[in-house]
């Protein structure tokens, strides 16, 4: 792991907006080297299509569809002497600006041949470091990413890449389906934090989960009856490093009536032995949900746990409300043993998703009118018997039936960096920070 206390890398841990407060951007423990870059025609190609193509572009008919997404967004934020982002008195705003382009051909042939195809392209500017590492490339076999960083003097840096984020295809014969290509898959049922979700999970304050990155695997979907599913997977690697492994799964589900869900997962994600369950039901109008993992990891000499609990509940004004609770045995309480948590594979791989051993998330969204959503974000932790919290408050506008303007709003409390840049808590260091998004599709 990096010198904490060197400005890059104090730099690169900069919390973004819709992001993993925990793990920030830090430089993910793969080398650069491996992100391999596809053939330049390729991403010529993409950038024809992109500039050629008005904004209406859509070729539809009963089987085919090619469709995109456009997102613009900037991110600002003012951070204290104790904040990531700091460096004096004169640079304390850190700000990033990304524009991206998502394009995408999906669609079905002769009724049971089904393939998605999508590239993206982003550009990003920001005056601190910008890192090109995607924690996705541990399923990839090649990354397929061609990017370009420019640097200057003065920390301003610009980040460009393209890739093919999903490529894929699925055969249904009777009760089988059958997938080989790179695509996403979610498993679990927990809302901000899933221990099912094993093969790159959403960070618990994105709240925009349209697209999942694809990771490179080969799949076989067995359809017990209409209620159940048995689901055998292959996750591949990359081919030019010993550093991870392939990853393999089995994953059972099943309906209980209208509300009610039991899984079970049984894999061996990136050499961690890994044994799963979840169940979720509904009682008195309230959603319940617990869902549960224990791992043997070469990093520990003992079984360690990762589990949730949580409840939904929609009141009658509209108001959703939803509370979950978190535990991770690999975490710590203990604000001396942060940078040994952060310097693991587990948690460097995104299979952890924080420092803290115990944390609590809670959400309520309203429909303030039928344009526009609000979203309060809670989370907390213990660290050293002292609670951080990171309050984060969203509102959504629809400006037509195919955009939308997101802003965002960002503060973290709790104690700050100390005088070596170490954390001493889970979210004290993260400014107060806001955000603005449009998106559109097309």
């Amino acid at each position: 792991m990096k010198n904490l206390a060197s400005n890059k890398t104090r730099d690169c841990m900069l919390p973004r907006l819709a992001a993993n407060t925990s793990m920030h951007c830090m430089q993910f423990y793969l080398d650069q080297t491996y992100f391999n870059r596809f053939p330049n025609f390729l991403a010529f190609l993409l950038w024809i299509v992109f500039l050629f193509s008005p904004a209406t572009i859509k070729a539809e008919n009963d089987n085919q569809l090619l469709t995109g997404t456009i997102n613009l967004s900037h991110s600002s934020a003012y951070a204290s002497h104790d904040d990531f982002g700091y460096e004096n008195e004169d640079q304390r705003i850190p700000s990033q600006s990304l524009q991206s382009l998502r394009l995408i051909a999906e669609g079905v042939y002769k009724n049971h041949i089904e393939y998605d195809v999508q590239f993206l392209s982003v550009n990003s500017h920001s005056n601190r470091t910008l890192s090109a590492a995607n924690t996705a490339n541990i399923y990839r076999i090649k990354s397929l990413r061609e990017y370009t960083i420019n640097e200057t003097s003065d920390n301003e840096t610009s980040l460009w890449y393209q890739e093919l984020d999903r490529a894929s295809i699925k055969v249904e014969y009777e009760n089988y389906r059958f997938s080989a290509g790179r695509q996403p898959i979610s498993w679990g049922t927990g809302r901000f934090w899933q221990p099912l979700d094993v093969f790159g999970a959403f960070n618990a304050t994105e709240l925009d989960r349209d697209y999942k990155p694809g990771i490179d695997l080969l799949t076989v979907d067995y359809f017990l009856n209409d209620f159940s599913s048995l689901s055998l997977v292959y996750v591949f690697s990359p081919w030019n490093t010993n550093e991870v492994y392939d990853s393999q799964a089995m994953f059972y589900q099943r309906q209980f009536g209208l509300s009610s869900n039991f899984s079970f997962l049984l894999g061996n994600i990136q050499d961690n032995k890994t044994i799963g369950t979840a169940v979720e039901t509904d009682w008195h109008g309230a959603g319940l949900r617990f869902e549960a993992s224990v791992f043997e990891t070469p990093e520990f000499d003992s079984l360690k746990t990762f589990w949730i609990t949580g409840l939904d509940y929609q009141f009658s004004n509209d108001i959703f409300f939803s509370l979950e609770y978190y535990y991770h045995s690999a975490g710590t309480n203990d604000s001396e043993n942060v940078e040994a948590v952060m310097d693991r594979k587990l948690y460097l791989s995104g299979l952890q998703k924080h420092i803290s051993r115990h944390l609590l998330g809670l959400t309520l969204q309203k429909n303030v009118t039928p344009l526009l959503n609000m979203n309060y974000f809670l989370l907390a932790a213990n660290m050293d018997n002292k609670i951080s919290m990171l309050h984060q408050i969203t509102g959504i506008l629809s400006v037509s039936n195919e955009s939308d303007l997101w802003l965002t709003l960002l503060l973290g409390t709790g104690e700050g960096i100390n005088d070596q840049d170490a954390m001493q808590s889970e979210f004290g260091h993260i400014p107060v920070g806001a955000s603005i998004k449009f998106r559109m599709y097309f």
